[in-house]
Formats: C-alpha cells, structure tokens, sequence
C-alpha cells in the first residue's frame, strides 16, 4: 500500500511539472510570437531565459557570453581534393562567386556575419520589447580562414576557388607553402611554419595555365608540402555594415528573401555608440570620414584639416572592422543607459557626436581591443 502510495505522490509530481512547464511555454508563446523568432539561429536558451526573465521581472540577464571567431568566406573539399568555397555562413554572396574577387566575396562575407552576430542578439533580447538591462551577447575575434590542398606529386593540377586568384601577386597575402600534409589553422606552431609563396617557395613552383582558375605545380624538392590559401579579414566600414541592414536578406531566412531591415531598424544599430545611420548629421559626418583616402584629407586648405586627420586615424582603428580585432556586440537597453566620458579619446568630434541620449533599446557593436 505503501508502495502505491509513493508512486502515486511522484505521479503527481510529474503532472505539476508538466502543467508548470506547459503553462510557462504557454505564456512565452502569448508574450513574444516566439515562433516568428525561432527563424534566426538564435541560442534558444537564452531566447527562453530572457523572456521568462522579464515575465518575472527580474533585472539581470540568464544568458551567458558567447565567444565566436569571424572568418571571411570558408572553404570546402571536394571529392578531387581541391578547394571551393563554402557559402553556408553567407549564401547572399554565392549568386557572385564567379565575378567578384576574393577580397570581395571576403569583405561581403564578413559584413554578413557581423550583421548575423546583431540580429541573434536583438531576437534573443525580444527585439527591444523586454525589460532586462543591458547586456553583451557575445565577444567576437576577427580572424583570416584557411584552406589547404596537399601536393602529392610534380604536375599536378589545381583549381582554384574562382578564376581572381593570383599567385604572382604576394601583396594579395593568399598563397603559402606548408611544409606538411596536414595543415591546421588553429594550430599557433602551423601557422608560424607558413612561408609565403614567392617564385619557389619551400622548392616549391607554381605556374599558369590557360584556364585562370587552374595552377599547375610545376617542380617541388623531396618531402611533404601543403599549398595554403588565405583569405585575410578585409576591413570592414560602418557604410558596409550600413548596405547589409537596408538592403540585404538575413542569412537563416534568405531563401524566403526575409530582409534584415524587416527585423531591426538601422536607427537601432550602433557602433561605439554612434549609430550607424543618425538622424545626426554631424554624427554622420564622422563616421563618414571612413570613407575619405588619408591623402585626400591630407590636401584639405582648412583649420579643419588636422582635426580630420585625428578623427581619421582614431576612427580607422575603433570604428572598422579589421583583422585581429576584438569586438563586443551588445544589448542596450534604453531605460538604463549611462554616460560613457570614452576618457581616452580627447578628439573634440567625438565627444560632440556621442550619441548619449539613447531613447530606444538598441544593438551596440563595441570595440575591445585585439585579439
């Protein structure tokens, strides 16, 4: 009887649990439409977490920061062993694989991914309709990616991910000799082992064919060696950042040709503060001066010149997007936003355009140094 009697307790244990938890999925459905939400690859715990939270009301956040590495286009093995590219993390670029370059598949790429990292963020924190205060989603480290090809033999021959490659032109930082047959990139003693190609790298020669998206292997010394193809981290504007949330189509939705500009306004989207498409213009003028060649400035007859040149060096380093970079990408929340003096900065422009007064909850893209 006994027996029963406590199995009949843990049978009702588990029937409040279930209603408890039925109620709560029940709850969060009526509060937030959280099947519109789910589209993105969002991390569902903290999806979920965050609007019990503000059920609830409480006042710090159940997520915890991620930490990712950005790369630009990824690459993949095909069955002949060479390397295309993968366009899983940015299918918006793949209709362009044949007619842009590799610094701009790269640059495209990025920009995308970026804009991915902001949108999750902004879903995960209800699109700016909870009640959690701010809180930084993830810490992101911009990193170059790498494919690598193993050379079995003299002669053999090799396609290229797209016809734009070129081997001659070591400026273009994409072409290295691994002496191995395994290259990882994760891996600090592989990367420290990469020599660039330069005519015969490693005794390694590389030639021509008359298909441009071909190379042949003319000659190699005895041993195991790797061609290495890089694709750096291309800078990054707020302008590129800005083309992607007006005009482009989020990645986890694009075959339903969903637009970012659908799901967050440019007005939310900030960097260092400064939002990326203000009502400012002052603001907008300096994030602009990103777009303006270091001579050109340098040529200006004005009294403005010089503190352009200032806002200019410190805005190439802060406010893009470059190699090696950490950066934060954060929730803000309007209702508790403090004044931040950016005590290091000393630029007059800055301190003019900061746009302090934060009505509306927002995404913040902050620098954090490197990585």
């Amino acid at each position: 009887m006994g027996y029963f009697n406590k199995r009949g307790i843990g049978i009702g244990w588990v029937v409040m649990a279930i209603v408890a938890i039925v109620s709560g999925m029940i709850a969060i459905f009526m509060f937030s439409g959280i099947a519109d939400v789910v589209k993105e690859n969002t991390d569902f715990n903290c999806l979920v977490g965050v609007r019990l939270a503000s059920i609830s009301g409480a006042q710090t956040s159940p997520c915890k920061t991620s930490l990712a590495v950005i790369t630009p286009m990824e690459f993949k093995e095909d069955r002949e062993g060479n390397l295309n590219f993968d366009f899983k993390n940015c299918p918006q670029v793949k209709a362009q694989a044949e007619t842009l370059s590799p610094k701009e598949l790269s640059r495209a790429c990025e920009t995308f991914r970026l804009a991915d990292k902001g949108l999750t963020c902004w879903t995960n924190y209800m699109s700016g309709k909870g009640n959690l205060p701010t809180w930084t989603c993830s810490s992101v480290c911009l990193k170059p990616s790498y494919g690598s090809i193993f050379l079995d033999e003299s002669n053999q021959m090799i396609k290229l991910p797209n016809k734009f490659f070129d081997f001659e032109n070591p400026e273009l930082d994409n072409f290295y000799i691994f002496p191995g047959k395994k290259f990882k990139s994760d891996k600090i003693q592989d990367l420290s082992k990469l020599e660039p190609y330069i005519g015969n790298s490693f005794g390694v020669e590389l030639e021509k064919t008359d298909d441009d998206s071909i190379i042949n292997v003319n000659s190699m010394t005895s041993g195991e060696y790797s061609l290495v193809i890089k694709l750096p981290f291309e800078a990054v504007t707020p302008t590129d950042l800005k083309e992607v949330f007006v005009n482009g189509k989020t990645t986890r939705r694009f075959s339903q040709e969903e637009t970012y500009e659908s799901r967050i306004s440019t007005g939310r989207i900030k960097i260092n503060t400064l939002t990326i498409a203000p009502e400012n213009q002052e603001s907008k003028d300096f994030l602009d001066i990103l777009t303006f060649p270091i001579e050109t400035i340098q040529t200006l007859d004005d009294d403005d010149s010089v503190k352009l040149i200032a806002d200019y060096i410190y805005a190439r380093e802060r406010f893009r997007f470059t190699e090696n970079s950490d950066w934060t990408v954060q929730y803000v929340d309007s209702d508790d936003w403090l004044e931040i003096p950016f005590t290091d900065i000393g630029f007059a422009s800055l301190t003019r355009n900061a746009d302090w007064d934060i009505e509306k909850d927002s995404i913040n893209y902050g620098y954090n140094g490197v990585c």
